[in-house]
């Protein structure tokens, strides 16, 4: 497993690139500078699964990634999961982390890499 970070996504507050053999995912993260009035953390996890990255091209008449799928909401929960605690009391601020997959090889498992580089 290697972890990298710094390298892409130079605008974000936080960016990082795992690979595991041929798969490879790029996590980044943005917060904004001024709490929200809610009592509670707001935390936006969106993880997407291009087609390219498994080298396909979408079945549709217009040839787009259209919504989102079942998998692609279940694997953002996981990613929500594991790091809310990870945030400290209090920290109020609007959060969003984005996972974008790079590239799958179909041995490694893509989610298991978005929630170890989150």
């Amino acid at each position: 497993l290697e972890i990298s970070s710094g390298r892409f996504a130079r605008f974000a507050d936080g960016s990082a690139v795992a690979q595991l053999g041929e798969t490879s995912v790029m996590v980044t993260a943005v917060s904004k500078t001024k709490p929200t009035s809610s009592q509670f953390m707001p935390l936006v996890v969106d993880y997407r699964q291009k087609a390219a990255a498994a080298g396909r091209i979408p079945t549709n008449y217009l040839r787009r990634e259209l919504g989102t799928t079942d998998n692609e909401i279940l694997t953002s929960r996981l990613i929500d999961r594991s790091i809310r605690p990870l945030f400290p009391p209090g920290y109020f601020y609007d959060t969003q982390v984005l996972c974008n997959l790079l590239a799958v090889d179909g041995v490694n498992d893509p989610d298991v890499l978005a929630i170890n580089a989150g």
